[in-house]
């Protein structure tokens, strides 16, 4: 069975909180990115203060031997 922390169900609320804390250790012109490839960026971002400035990336396995990174913007990223 798939644990709570797993639950993509769970991710809003979840994303809210870790980004939040992250936001607040950062500067205001940090770029935040998360590398899910599960969940959707654009909701990620509006879990944010600045959704303009979130992005995803998505690496290729394996990453040590592929040089290539999937970069993602959300509807809101700038």
């Amino acid at each position: 069975s798939r644990r709570a922390s797993q639950d993509p169900m769970n991710a809003p609320a979840k994303s809210s909180a870790i980004y939040g804390g992250v936001e607040a250790v950062v500067r205001p012109d940090t770029i935040i990115a998360s590398n899910t490839s599960s969940l959707c960026i654009t909701e990620l971002a509006a879990a944010t203060g600045r959704p303009d400035r979130f992005g995803g990336l998505h690496f290729f396995n394996p990453v040590p031997l592929m040089k290539l990174v999937e970069v993602i913007r959300a509807l809101t990223t700038s």
